[in-house]
């Protein structure tokens, strides 16, 4: 048997190494794909190019080699288990004392970019390179197992939701109801209304 040992780079960013026992007649492009397959997290909605250049031959005898492996995350969904596994990670980095510190650091969430900053680092964590495509793909993953109620149960952004519908009607007055400001001051609705302009409320996500 002869050992082979891969140093894998992922989309020229993440490294990773493997390594692999094989007979000696094996072809080095099939020690190198078996390398890569235990080395890097299965993700079976990501499209994977290996780099075969300079890797002919039979393996022969223990050696190592450098390979260049290409993912691009497919826009359809993550098999439910992995997404699972990588929204409880961000789970993990979204309440971590650093992630919480930084948030503190901006006015507002929305222009610090800490947590999109993170949500790419758990697509790395999983071996799928942190595009900005690829975030979008993440993104959708809440919609795409919206009838998964044990999915839909991990997000802490969807597990504390506390909206609901609510009972307002085209034509109701609004309720002057209570505010907080991104800077946590106190307010209310009727604060930022004027006589004789129209005002428009956005809700979302504070981080």
């Amino acid at each position: 048997m002869a050992t082979v040992k891969v140093h894998i780079v992922l989309n020229d960013v993440k490294e990773k190494d493997a390594e692999v026992t094989v007979p000696p007649e094996t072809s080095l492009r099939d020690a190198v794909t078996l390398a890569v397959e235990q080395g890097l997290c299965k993700v079976p909605s990501c499209t994977q190019t290996i780099d075969f250049t300079g890797l002919e031959g039979t393996v022969g005898r223990d050696q190592s080699v450098e390979v260049k492996v290409t993912r691009k995350l497919l826009h359809k969904p993550i098999e439910r288990t992995l997404v699972m596994r990588m929204m409880e990670r961000e789970n993990e980095l979204r309440t971590c004392e650093e992630t919480q510190i930084a948030y503190t650091q901006y006015d507002s969430p929305f222009d610090s970019g800490v947590t999109e900053g993170l949500q790419k680092r758990v697509l790395w964590e999983f071996d799928i390179p942190g595009t900005d495509e690829a975030l979008d793909v993440y993104h959708t993953q809440r919609w795409y197992h919206r009838n998964d109620k044990e999915v839909q149960s991990v997000p802490l952004y969807i597990k504390y939701d506390i909206s609901r519908a609510g009972d307002l009607k085209m034509g109701d007055v609004a309720p002057d109801v209570h505010l907080v400001t991104c800077k946590g001051e106190d307010t209310k609705l009727s604060s930022f209304m004027n006589a004789g302009r129209p005002l428009v409320v956005v809700a979302g996500s504070y981080s």
